[in-house]
């Protein structure tokens, strides 16, 4: 035993940063949290042992019941029309008729601009366009002659908002994914097909969709896990009681507003048990992946694929462009309807006025050290334990890799009880280290970083190891500069969730000079009472969101150079 332990030093050695952060704040956590389902617990004192009590309660709880069906139509509506206009998007973007590549490059940065921006922003800029009184929808429908819509105060239309906010948000990500599946469909394929007589639909149906079947089937994937631990968007457009409350939001109720970490718990193994369930299911189904229609004809002109290019960019542009302008509107003009686009007497006022409101200063500084810290720290130990899992052989080397890369199923936030009370007993409560150290060890970067390295040339490592390197030495001196690329695609990934970062933050930071400007920003409607103040409002989720368009717009050309490439090969 000793004997192979000194054999495999290095790859161990490696990858024990990774697995000793993965084991505290992943795996004990999800563990922890089954057992906790078991107790009566309040959060203070020892846990009494239950049985099934949770889990009884949970079968004749309206509200368990209420938020399950939310989560469901969350997920199908996201399934159904998340995957089909980024297959449309992607197809567009990739169409032989959109023959400017500036152009191209346009639409591209333009469409997934929405993905950027954090989704408490968002969502605060999404309840005033769907204000019943000043929002814009309800001003287009009075025009057309319609009359306006309780969207936001109804059971019957406080869904939609959450799910046009959802599409709006994720289908960018997936139209990268899609699209960098179509790039590496050889067009040969098409040609052959053109010339046997193959119409555009024809094509798209027995090359395109069979192509991208692997990359459909990890988007479904990947959206289920997201649409399932939704929290954000619901959040902070409540609608009416629980009539948009996700499943997992009323995890985060039940256990951190009314103290139930039993029934929280309890929630949180359902979570886990369904995502199992549903994933299992897509395995078994994977060969029927390519089920999704989508009418591409062959006679589609330039000047319809940039027609329809221009307002989709409109659409993804337009609540951002909207936001700016009614930040730097004085307080005397009106933000109704169609008259909050017009800016007679731009002023920096309501900047001025949110500076004096919430500690702008403090808040920034702890976004930006916990983005930063939290984007390093996780690049280098999963570069490393990447490093580790691609290019040595070593026992229990396939059964960690694969066990770690099925954790990927079963996101960190159900056990958000367990890593509560580790926070807690840890003294990392209120303390920025909480929203670093739990996310250093990630599957996901793991994955990603290892499908890189596995394609650096071992001659490389071999010709190092020859010359006299170290193991940590091969590691810094070669793999480091030749996946600089990969480096810097997942650095603005995860800088940018980091940054759009609200629900480990809103758990953590109990402290307004220890939160961050997500947390804060998310305060402010009622910061002042009754008086919703939009302008400053807006000004806030302008701060929020412009820092990082920028730094994508800077990172662009790394990101989209390698943006999923490791995660969808095959």
């Amino acid at each position: 035993m000793l004997k192979a332990l000194k054999k495999y030093k290095a790859p161990y050695l490696f990858i024990l940063p990774f697995f000793i952060l993965f084991f505290v704040f992943q795996l004990v956590p999800t563990i922890w949290t089954f057992y906790i389902s078991f107790t009566d617990w309040k959060g203070i004192g020892d846990p009494e042992f239950s049985g099934l009590g949770n889990y009884k309660k949970m079968m004749v709880d309206n509200m368990f019941w209420e938020s399950l069906g939310n989560t469901v139509v969350y997920w199908l509506t996201g399934l159904v029309f998340i995957l089909f206009c980024a297959l449309l998007i992607a197809c567009l973007l990739n169409s032989r008729f959109l023959k400017s590549n500036s152009a191209r490059a346009f639409f591209k940065t333009a469409t997934f601009l929405p993905n950027i921006c954090a989704a408490i922003a968002m969502g605060l800029i999404f309840r005033m366009l769907f204000d019943e009184n000043v929002g814009l929808f309800n001003e287009l429908l009075t025009i057309f002659g319609g009359s306006k819509i309780p969207w936001l105060t109804s059971t019957t239309y406080s869904k939609i908002p959450v799910i046009i906010l959802n599409v709006w948000r994720y289908t960018p990500w997936f139209t990268m994914i899609l699209l960098s599946g179509l790039l590496n469909i050889s067009k040969d394929y098409y040609e052959a097909a053109t010339v046997d007589g193959a119409t555009g639909l024809q094509q798209f149906w027995y090359i395109t969709l069979p192509s991208l079947k692997n990359i459909l089937f990890f988007c479904s994937v990947t959206l289920t896990v997201d649409m399932w631990k939704l929290f954000n968007e619901s959040y902070i457009l409540p609608g009416p009681g629980t009539s948009n409350t996700s499943l997992f939001q009323y995890m985060y109720e039940s256990g951190f507003n009314v103290f139930n970490m039993g029934y929280a718990s309890a929630i949180g193994v359902v979570l886990i048990l369904i995502l199992i369930v549903i994933s299992v299911i897509q395995f078994i189904v994977r060969h029927k992946q390519g089920e999704i229609y989508m009418n591409h004809k062959k006679a589609m002109s330039s000047a319809i694929t940039y027609g329809v290019l221009v307002l989709i960019t409109i659409v993804c542009l337009f609540p951002i462009v909207w936001m700016c302008l009614i930040s730097i509107k004085d307080t005397s003009e009106s933000i109704t309807g169609f008259n909050s686009i017009l800016v007679t007497h731009p002023t920096l006022g309501n900047f001025k006025r949110l500076f004096e409101m919430i500690p702008v200063g403090q808040n920034t500084f702890n976004s930006v050290f916990t983005t930063i810290m939290g984007t390093v720290t996780s690049l280098f130990f999963c570069a490393l334990a990447g490093f580790a899992f691609a290019k040595y052989k070593f026992p229990g080397k396939t059964v960690l890799f694969y066990f770690v890369i099925a954790t990927m199923l079963v996101p960190p936030e159900v056990g958000s009880v367990p890593l509560f009370i580790i926070m807690k007993k840890g003294g990392l409560i209120n303390s920025l280290w909480s929203l670093v150290i739990p996310r250093i060890a990630t599957a996901v970067g793991i994955f990603y970083m290892n499908q890189y390295i596995t394609d650096v040339p071992d001659e490389l490592v071999e010709a190092a190891r020859i010359d006299g390197c170290t193991d940590f030495g091969i590691f810094m001196k070669i793999i480091l500069p030749v996946i600089k690329p990969a480096m810097a695609s997942w650095g603005a990934i995860t800088l940018i969730a980091r940054w759009n970062d609200f629900f480990w933050p809103l758990l953590y930071l109990r402290k307004q000079a220890k939160y961050t400007l997500m947390v804060t920003i998310s305060l402010l409607p009622v910061s002042e009472g009754l008086s919703t103040p939009w302008p400053v409002i807006l000004a806030g989720t302008t701060l929020v969101i412009i820092p990082i368009i920028i730094l994508y717009l800077i990172l662009e050309r790394f990101q989209k150079a390698g943006m999923m490439e490791g995660a969808v090969k095959g």
